[in-house]
C-alpha cells in the first residue's frame, strides 16, 4: 500500500512540475516582461530563455534609417525587426540618457502586437504583445523637449521555438545611441496687423488681437498668450508680434479676443506665408469689400428713469461695456434682453458682442424712495427673502400684487388683515410689491434669493 502511494505521488509531482516548467517559460507571450533590456541594471530574457541556436540580425531604424542625431521634441517612427528564421518572436525596448535616466516617450501604434509598460524606476518600455510569428514592430518615440545629451536605446529579442518551455530560445541584445542634433535654424518673422479700418468697432484698452495658425499649432486664440498676443504699437492702430519660425510655407489668422469666434472672417481661406529668411508681414485686418460690425442698442425702462452708457456698433467677439445710471428718486434693477431675460444685475456691465444685432434695457425702480411717514406705514420683510416674507401696514391691507421686473403678474391676493405671510414660490430675482391700503397705494421693491 505505501509503495502505491509513493508512485501516485511521484506522478502528481511530475505533472505539477511540467505544469510549472511550461508556465514559466511561456507566460511573457502575452505581453514582454520590464527590466530585461540589459541595460544598466537590468538582466536580459537569458534567465528564463536559453539553448537556441538560431542566427540573423537586429535591425532598429529611426525614421528612415539614416537618423544617427535627435532634435529635442522632434516624434520618430522607430522600425524594429527580428530577422531571425525562429516560429515565434518576442522583444523589449527602453531609452536611457547619459546618466542612466528615462529619456524620451514611446508610444503604440499597433496595439493587436505592441505593449508599453513603465517600470518603478519610471523607464518606459516598448516591447511585444500577444507573441506568435510576426518580427517587425513599428511605433513611435519623441524626443526629451531639450537636449539631455547622447541617448541610447537597450533593446533585447528573443527567437523562441514556440514549444511552450525555455529551452531552444535564442537570445540577443543591442544598442543604438543618437547624439544630439543641432538646433533647426530660425528666422525672425515680425508680424503687424492694422486695425485702422475697423477702429470705430473695438477698444484697444479693453481687446486684445491674438495670432495663431500652424506656426502655433493652431492653439486656440487665447490659450498661449506669450506667442499670440499682438502689442499695440504706441497709440496707433496697429498690432505687432514676433516668432522665431524656421523655413517653410505657414498658414495662419488673426482674431479679436480669446476663442474661435473673433476671427477676421469665418472658416477658410486662411492667411498664408513662406519663409525663408528673416521676415516682415503687413496686414490690414479682414477681407476687401467686409463688412463690419454689430449694433448695440440700449433702451430705459421706465422712461427717464436713468441714463445708459456703450451704445455702439462692434466686431464680432469685441467686448462691450455698457453703463446704467438711475436718475433722483430711482435705483438700478437690471438688464435684460429682447426676449426679457435677465443678462445681468450689476449697473456695469461687460460681455463679448455676439455675431448679431442686439438690444438691452436697463430697468429702474422707483418705488423704494419713500419719506419716513410712509416707511412707517408699510413693511416687506425679511428683505432680501429666501423662505418666505411678510407684509405688514399701519392700515388695512386690502389687496397686494407682486409683479416681475418686466411688469408681469406673478401674485396677487385681496385680504382684510394689517399683516400676512407670504410662502417664497417665486424664482431669485428682483419683484415689485404693489400693496393697497385705505391711506393709500404703497410700492416696495423685493429681492428673492
Amino acid at each position: 500500500m505505501e509503495r502505491k502511494l509513493t508512485i501516485y505521488l511521484l506522478f502528481f509531482a511530475s505533472i505539477i512540475f511540467i505544469s510549472l516548467k511550461s508556465h514559466t517559460g511561456d507566460k511573457n507571450s502575452g505581453q514582454a516582461p520590464i527590466g530585461r533590456t540589459g541595460a544598466p541594471g537590468e538582466s536580459t530574457c537569458a534567465g528564463c530563455h536559453s539553448g537556441g541556436s538560431y542566427s540573423g540580425q537586429i535591425v532598429f531604424e529611426l525614421g528612415d534609417g539614416t537618423i544617427t542625431e535627435y532634435t529635442p521634441g522632434e516624434t520618430y517612427t522607430i522600425s524594429f525587426t527580428a530577422d531571425y528564421n525562429a516560429p515565434r518572436y518576442g522583444f523589449s525596448i527602453t531609452s536611457l540618457n547619459e546618466n542612466d535616466q528615462p529619456a524620451g516617450d514611446f508610444t503604440v501604434l499597433n496595439n493587436d502586437n505592441t505593449s508599453k509598460a513603465v517600470g518603478g524606476n519610471n523607464r518606459q518600455y516598448i516591447g511585444h504583445k500577444n507573441a506568435n510569428d510576426n518580427n517587425v514592430w513599428e511605433f513611435e518615440w519623441t524626443a526629451p523637449a531639450t537636449d539631455v545629451g547622447n541617448i541610447t536605446f537597450y533593446y533585447v529579442i528573443n527567437a523562441a521555438n514556440a514549444d511552450g518551455l525555455g529551452g531552444g530560445d535564442y537570445i540577443e541584445t543591442g544598442t543604438t545611441t543618437l547624439a544630439t542634433g543641432d538646433e533647426p535654424e530660425t528666422f525672425e518673422v515680425v508680424f503687424n496687423v492694422d486695425m485702422s479700418s475697423v477702429a470705430e468697432y473695438f477698444n484697444p484698452d479693453l481687446d486684445v488681437i491674438y495670432i495663431t495658425g500652424d506656426l502655433l499649432g493652431w492653439a486656440d486664440p487665447g490659450d498661449e498668450p506669450e506667442l499670440q498676443t499682438m502689442t499695440r504699437i504706441d497709440n496707433s492702430f496697429i498690432f505687432t508680434q514676433t516668432l522665431q519660425l524656421e523655413e517653410g510655407e505657414y498658414q495662419y489668422k488673426y482674431f479679436l479676443n480669446e476663442g474661435w469666434s473673433g476671427g477676421e472672417w469665418p472658416g477658410d481661406p486662411n492667411r498664408t506665408i513662406t519663409v525663408t529668411d528673416d521676415l516682415t508681414v503687413d496686414d490690414d485686418w479682414g477681407q476687401p469689400g467686409q463688412e463690419f460690425g454689430f449694433s448695440l442698442t440700449l433702451l430705459i425702462n421706465p422712461e427717464d428713469a436713468g441714463t445708459v452708457e456703450g451704445e455702439a456698433t462692434f466686431l464680432t467677439n469685441a467686448i462691450a461695456q455698457i453703463t446704467a445710471t438711475p436718475a433722483e428718486g430711482y435705483t438700478f434693477i437690471n438688464w435684460t434682453d429682447e426676449d426679457a431675460e435677465i443678462v445681468s444685475t450689476d449697473a456695469q456691465y461687460q460681455f463679448n458682442m455676439p455675431d448679431s444685432d442686439l438690444t438691452f434695457t436697463a430697468n429702474f425702480d422707483g418705488g423704494n424712495f419713500v419719506d419716513e411717514t410712509e416707511e412707517m406705514q408699510v413693511n416687506v420683510f425679511p428683505n432680501p427673502a429666501q423662505y418666505h416674507f411678510n407684509i405688514s401696514a399701519a392700515g388695512i391691507i386690502s389687496d397686494i400684487s407682486i409683479a416681475d421686473i418686466t411688469g408681469k403678474i406673478v401674485f396677487s391676493q385681496s385680504l382684510n388683515h394689517y399683516e400676512t405671510r407670504i410662502d417664497n414660490h417665486f424664482d431669485a430675482g428682483v419683484y415689485i410689491v404693489r400693496i393697497t391700503t385705505a391711506e393709500g397705494v404703497f410700492v416696495r421693491k423685493l429681492q428673492v434669493r
